[in-house]
């Protein structure tokens, strides 16, 4: 969980470049693709963190024993990122 919200940063960021990119080159923008990866983003900030920290998280708020909850969240984490740059990518 430490790199989630690197990856979501990171993601975001390298949709924005996409964009910025292909905009100050004159290309068309497909709509659907931008819509996709704003709600992969929008997704990641709202409603997923709360997602995982009941999955991962004990009540007291510890982190469960176990590498495989650690894998979990940046597994997660790693394809919000991936769904981004792809995202950002596909546009540009």
């Amino acid at each position: 969980m430490v790199f989630w919200s690197d990856w979501v940063v990171a993601g975001a960021i390298a949709a924005v470049v996409y964009v910025l990119k292909s905009v100050s080159a004159g290309q068309q923008l497909d709509l659907g693709k931008i819509a996709v990866t704003l709600l992969i983003l929008v997704s990641a900030s709202l409603f997923l963190p709360s997602i995982i920290g009941k999955i991962l998280y004990d009540v007291s708020g510890q982190l469960k024993s176990g590498y495989m909850h650690i894998a979990l969240g940046n597994a997660i984490g790693l394809a919000v990122l991936v769904g981004s740059v792809f995202g950002g990518a596909q546009i540009g």
